[in-house]
């Protein structure tokens, strides 16, 4: 897997990096797991995906994948987030996985993953 998504995705959990694409164009969002609601990058209002009963413009909304980011795709994401220190950044989201857990179910945060 490309190194800048598996960043990007580490810096967004518990949500994903999307990819939005209508009539075979489209660009990267941030997006929940379940690629049910999208938000812009560097914006915070999330918008609900809804398909149209007719997709006239092949719309959907799916999990980004390696061909999607690149080295300037990565640049802009940090750009836009506002996030200066990457390493920083890292720890922070690492430091607060307990508490996304616990937020999704998890009280007595049993699943993390020490590696």
């Amino acid at each position: 897997m490309n190194a800048f998504l598996i960043q990007i995705n580490k810096l967004l959990y518990p949500y994903i990096l999307g990819y939005w694409s209508e009539n075979n164009g489209g660009g990267v969002v941030v997006a929940n797991a379940r690629c049910t609601q999208m938000r812009g990058i560097g914006f915070r209002k999330w918008t609900a995906f809804v398909e149209a009963p007719i997709n006239l413009f092949n719309t959907r909304l799916e999990p980004a994948i390696e061909d999607h980011v690149d080295e300037t795709v990565f640049a802009n994401f940090l750009k836009e987030e506002r996030i200066v220190d990457l390493e920083k950044a890292l720890a922070i989201v690492e430091l607060c996985k307990p508490y996304f857990l616990a937020l999704r179910g998890d009280l007595q945060a049993q699943y993390i993953t020490t590696a």
